[in-house]
């Protein structure tokens, strides 16, 4: 599988952390699974076992304290709302760059 912004270090010779935190569905029927990663980007992928790719659902990074020598702070959750369907509604929990310790719980519209 191809995680945008990670390349193997078989690849590249350089490790880069890959944190992958849960995997969930939207119940959309889109059929897609989508994994958020530690470091604050959520990917989607066909829920498909010929897929090869995920693509970028969301990138949150900017906001989002993540330390790779740490496993308590960084995008921490993900869920969607029971009618994500109807309203388009997800919600993410993260530790907040800008607020040490902080935690956020933020609802995003579908993009």
């Amino acid at each position: 599988m191809k995680w945008p912004g990670f390349a193997s270090a078989e690849e590249t010779g350089v490790l880069n952390t890959f944190r992958p935190v849960q995997v969930c569905f939207a119940d959309d029927d889109s059929h897609r699974v989508f994994v958020p990663a530690q470091q604050g980007t959520i990917y989607v992928l066909p829920n498909d076992p010929k897929a090869t790719a995920a693509e970028v659902f969301l990138d949150i990074t900017e906001k989002v304290s993540f330390n790779d020598k740490t496993n308590e702070e960084g995008f921490l959750g993900l869920a969607f709302h029971p009618r994500y369907r109807e309203n388009g509604y997800f919600f993410v929990y993260y530790t907040n760059k800008a607020d040490k310790h902080q935690n956020v719980l933020a609802r995003y519209p579908r993009g």
